[in-house]
């Protein structure tokens, strides 16, 4: 079984740089390992990273609000992931901006695609 969390890798102040993960993390014991390596990666970072939820969800919107987003902008991925890019020292801003941009295309020319992010959205499921 997958759980979710909510990661948000910003600096001193939240801003539009600002990155906003749902970080998708089996049960598995190495997928605990990487786990606690987030865990540990965002306390030593002054990261966000708590279980996905509706507090999450409503913090995350109000985050995002606050920096004058009208849709949140909230990238899926799983752990490994993550943790392939944070792990190598630096944030690559080509990651995150690539799934945005991807994300952005799709909400323009794929009706199904734009018609279920609505509906989670509506929802509180943000991503």
């Amino acid at each position: 079984m997958t759980h979710y969390y909510l990661y948000i890798a910003a600096g001193l102040t939240i801003d539009t740089n600002t990155r906003f993960y749902k970080v998708g993390i089996g049960e598995s014991e190495a997928q605990n390992k990487k786990r606690a390596w987030l865990e540990a990666y965002a306390f030593e970072h002054g990261h966000f990273f708590v279980r996905w939820s509706i507090d999450a969800v409503e913090f995350c919107v109000k985050c995002q609000q606050s920096i004058g987003r009208q849709h949140p902008e909230v990238l899926s991925v799983m752990a490994n992931d993550l943790y392939k890019v944070l792990a190598e020292g630096c944030e690559e801003p080509s990651f995150y901006q690539a799934a945005l941009n991807r994300h952005h295309l799709l909400m323009q020319i794929d009706p199904n695609y734009y018609t279920c992010h609505m509906l989670k959205s509506k929802k509180g499921e943000l991503g």
